[in-house]
């Protein structure tokens, strides 16, 4: 993870020109660009007052092939949203959750997918339920489940983070806490995953009405 603490356009050591250098040397591994949050609010050059200047850093690293993600230092700064930076993720550059990229030199295997989901509740339906048959043991390193809510109940594209409504550890999920799209009826979607986030095949459907 390097760390870029500079400016875009600084003269000596320019952000574009260290991030298209880190991007060159991945060697077929992550790298995730360390940026400065620290300095909106400490930083003495006019960019750093500039509301544009991380936004940008962020976007610049999304272009280049290489960089999978991105870390702020120090978190603390977050809540005390500088330039309306934590306004900023929220709305616009970080509006969906997204698992980790996965590490295949780590581990490529995807965990075992549950058979099946079902609704339960004695008169109104209350909870989800993930099975595994009786014969399946879940994969050793499971850490949880993402649900996923899809308008078509044909299928998932769990390429697609837009989708993802929770990630939950227990294979009994309460309805209530899903927050469910703005449409009348959502199909949920279900699929394990793993401590190395390598995810398996999707798992449905189940038809959830909105009141």
């Amino acid at each position: 993870m390097p760390q870029i603490y500079w400016e875009i356009g600084h003269p000596t050591v320019d952000y574009i020109t260290l991030a298209n250098w880190w991007n060159e040397k991945a060697f077929s591994h992550h790298v995730y660009i360390g940026h400065a949050l620290y300095k909106l609010s400490e930083g003495n050059s006019p960019s750093w007052k500039s509301n544009r200047e991380m936004p940008e850093q962020i976007l610049i690293s999304r272009r280049l092939s290489n960089i999978e993600g991105n870390a702020f230092f120090r978190m603390k700064y977050i809540d005390m949203n500088p330039n309306g930076f934590k306004d900023q993720l929220q709305n616009d550059l970080y509006t969906n959750r997204a698992l980790v990229p996965v590490m295949p030199w780590i581990d490529s295997i995807a965990p075992l997918p549950p058979q099946r989901i079902v609704k339960k509740g004695f008169i109104k339906k209350k909870r989800i339920e993930i099975k595994y048959a009786k014969n399946q043991i879940p994969s050793t390193d499971l850490q949880g489940y993402l649900v996923y809510a899809s308008g078509s109940k044909d299928s998932i594209d769990i390429d697609d983070p837009s989708g993802i409504i929770k990630f939950s550890p227990e294979n009994t999920i309460p309805i209530n806490q899903l927050k469910l799209p703005d449409r009348k009826k959502s199909y949920i979607w279900i699929t394990a995953i793993d401590n190395q986030h390598n995810e398996s095949a999707p798992i449905g459907r189940i038809k959830i009405r909105k009141k």
